[in-house]
């Protein structure tokens, strides 16, 4: 009877340890949204992306819509653009939620985080880059965002908690150092440096590093192969100029 008892009890102290285990968070830090991310092999993927062409950084600029609000069309329209993409993140008071500059003009200071965990960035000798730090030299425009998906050619393991399918928008650097833009119609955040990577695979493009911009209802893609607009408003967006083929 004893015996019993002893291994009814460790069966019970098991379920117990189990179901905690299944409850626990996936993150650590109390204001992670991501775990730091780790390299795997991408798998096929048979999501539709949108992209602009690639481009070098003279054919770049970044508009702030933060108190503004204007619509994708109307930004597209007053800057000529002939791509228009989303930028990044913002918070419910209309800031920001990391490092923004434009010309000489720094509209937020870098934030710790681990969900914002990367730059995009252009320097004063037209370069475009995405890294985890800020570069040091002359930046012409430069936004912080995140999470990055692909890291020195590597997809990267995102862990996020209440992830959802949505619109994820992207930027991705090639190993000529052209940037370009693209969206993916509908993907979880973690799922997201798969599907990217596969598609660059796909399309023989060598990618350098990518990084996720901001999503959902707050993200907008115009251009000559396809309109995808924003339901609410864009804190900041990417205008493309004068697209000629680079590659």
């Amino acid at each position: 009877m004893k015996k019993l008892i002893g291994v009814l009890l460790l069966t019970f102290a098991g379920v117990v340890i189990l179901v905690a285990s299944r409850q626990a968070p996936l993150e650590t830090h109390p204001n992670a949204a991501v775990l730091p991310s780790q390299t795997e092999a991408p798998s096929p993927s048979p999501l539709p992306i949108t992209v602009t062409p690639f481009i070098d950084g003279s054919q770049v600029t970044l508009i702030a819509n933060y108190t503004e609000k204007k619509t994708g069309q109307e930004l597209m329209s007053e800057n000529s653009c002939n791509y228009l993409v989303n930028a990044g993140f913002y918070t419910k008071e209309g800031r920001p939620v990391g490092y923004v500059k434009i010309n000489d003009q720094i509209l937020k200071h870098e934030k710790e985080s681990l969900l914002f965990d990367g730059f995009v960035t252009i320097n004063e000798l037209r370069t475009p880059r995405i890294t985890r730090s800020l570069p040091h030299d002359p930046l012409t425009y430069a936004l912080q965002t995140g999470p990055m998906l692909i890291e020195n050619g590597d997809p990267l393991i995102l862990k996020i908690q209440n992830d959802k399918e949505a619109r994820r928008m992207f930027a991705l650097i090639d190993g000529n150092n052209k940037i370009l833009f693209g969206l993916v119609l509908s993907s979880t955040l973690a799922d997201l440096p798969r599907v990217v990577f596969d598609w660059a695979s796909s399309q023989n493009i060598a990618v350098a590093d990518s990084i996720n911009l901001d999503g959902g209802s707050a993200s907008t893609y115009r251009g000559p192969n396809g309109i995808y607009p924003e339901i609410s408003p864009i804190g900041s967006a990417f205008c493309i100029k004068e697209v000629v083929s680079s590659r």
